[in-house]
């Protein structure tokens, strides 16, 4: 619930550079000008309680930032990996296909050729996903029809051994689509967004006190977390971004796939 609507608010990373870029911006200098409007004073006590303040949230961001960063990390190679175990799959399904007895050999190898077309378009931007899963779910379907055939055919070792390895590449799309799904969690986004208001609110209160405006943590660090989130984000999606599963094993599948 809470991932679709981000999603929608932020239709793209650019959108997100610029929402959360402009709002943290503007909360370090709603915080440099609340701390320039407390009236100066040499209090020991009470420019280290704010350096603390400051400290600490900042402390809680980092390792917020850093776990998001790694479950976003890990849901990234967990994604590639399954790629790689898909496209040997189907490798070895199609090598099978040519023990296949009858018109279940071709018909099987030009269903095979047809399914990595759909699996590599699968997580694109610009592809129809809704589509794109129907038309999977038939070519499952009519080769699963094509192994009956064959096993009601030829009901022997060799058969069994081609269900199997269709049975898993059927099993890896599933997987696959499930792991696509994967994202961070909108409550932890949440969380991210509070404790980086409060952080860098802080940090420009922490400037007007001392009356000196630090570039660094009035710009530099919202423009700093900001591309962190970006990339954060960027590593989560499959399918928006510059960050992008790789497919190269399923592209150089279907090139041998349809050299004669």
């Amino acid at each position: 619930m809470i991932e679709s609507r981000l999603e929608s608010f932020f239709p793209s990373e650019f959108s997100l550079l610029l929402g959360i870029g402009f709002l943290l911006l503007a909360v370090a200098e709603i915080g440099y000008r609340m701390g320039k409007s407390v009236p100066r004073k040499d209090d020991t006590a009470f420019l280290s309680e704010i350096s603390g303040y400051q400290s600490a949230v900042l402390g809680l961001l980092a390792l917020l930032l850093g776990f998001t960063f790694s479950m976003a990390l890990n849901h990234y190679d967990l994604r590639r990996k399954l790629v790689i175990e898909e496209a040997n799959s189907i490798g070895t399904t199609y090598l099978r296909t040519s023990l296949l007895p009858g018109a279940a050999r071709n018909i099987s190898q030009n269903l095979l050729r047809d399914y990595v077309n759909l699996r590599i378009t699968q997580d694109t931007e610009a592809s129809d996903k809704i589509g794109n899963l129907k038309q999977i779910a038939v070519i499952q379907s009519e080769l699963w029809k094509q192994a009956e055939i064959a096993a009601n055919i030829a009901p022997n070792a060799i058969t069994v051994s081609y269900i199997t390895s269709l049975n898993e590449t059927i099993d890896l799309a599933s997987t696959q689509l499930a792991t696509s799904r994967f994202r961070v969690p909108g409550v932890l986004w949440l969380i991210l967004l509070v404790v980086s208001l409060f952080g860098i609110w802080a940090s420009g209160f922490s400037s007007g006190v001392n009356r000196k405006r630090a570039l660094f943590l009035t710009v530099g660090l919202p423009v700093l977390i900001t591309l962190v989130l970006l990339m954060i984000t960027d590593i989560s999606s499959p399918s928006r971004g510059l960050i992008r599963t790789d497919y190269s094993s399923m592209t150089e599948l279907r090139d041998s796939m349809n050299r004669p």
